[in-house]
């Protein structure tokens, strides 16, 4: 388990470093047509900081989710329609209505 010096020290080691050199090491022992449940599986498997907990798993998640992106781009557009939706649903339905307008509309 990587353990991180205080805040302000100047450690080699970040933990997106640590995550990034463990996910590149999962993806170069992949097949190249591997699926992406495969994939998943293995990044859920290679978890290198002991509990998913806090400040290190979500720093994780976020460069997993980046791999996974890359990878595989179908997943990319459907997490960013997914954040549309959400961004919608919490304007009340209406995006557009509610959206700030760039310059007023005279007829």
């Amino acid at each position: 388990m990587l353990k991180m010096k205080g805040r302000n020290s100047m450690a080699k080691d970040t933990w997106r470093n640590a995550a990034r050199a463990t996910l590149d090491d999962v993806f170069k022992q992949l097949p190249a047509d591997a699926t992406e449940k495969e994939v998943r599986k293995a990044i859920h498997d290679a978890y290198p900081f002991g509990e998913r907990a806090m400040h290190p798993y979500k720093i994780w998640c976020d460069e997993s989710r980046r791999w996974l992106e890359a990878r595989f781009p179908k997943m990319k557009r459907a997490n960013d329609l997914k954040k549309l939706q959400r961004e919608i649903e919490k304007r009340g339905g209406n995006a557009v209505a509610q959206m700030p307008q760039p310059f007023e509309v005279t007829e």
